[in-house]
């Protein structure tokens, strides 16, 4: 498989380019894909930015269409109460998650 590198071009027009990402969400280990378009907002994103580890890069010009990949192993993930189911955000206490979510998410 050829490896694809995202280019200037992709970066600034990347609703046209057609090149998807496979990541990996680091919470709950699943491996997934998405449009480049929705990684680089995640990246400008600072509280979801770690949540999220590339994998590749995928130009189905140059490659196959993606497919719904999940990891085999699924380790037990524990919720965290004051965690915004939203957005990811992780507040002090349950005072300040309330606050978060309505000033936030109207």
């Amino acid at each position: 498989m050829i490896e694809y590198q995202i280019t200037e071009e992709d970066r600034k027009h990347p609703e046209r380019s057609g090149v998807f990402v496979y990541y990996k969400n680091l919470k709950s280990g699943f491996t997934d894909n998405m449009p480049l378009t929705g990684w680089l907002e995640i990246q400008r994103n600072r509280n979801r930015k770690d949540k999220f580890a590339l994998v590749r890069y995928v130009n189905p010009r140059f490659t196959q269409k993606p497919l719904k990949t999940r990891s085999a192993e699924q380790p037990e993930v524990e919720e965290d109460p004051l965690e915004c189911p939203l957005c990811g955000y992780v507040a002090k206490d349950d005072k300040d998650l309330g606050d978060h979510k309505s000033t936030d998410h109207k």
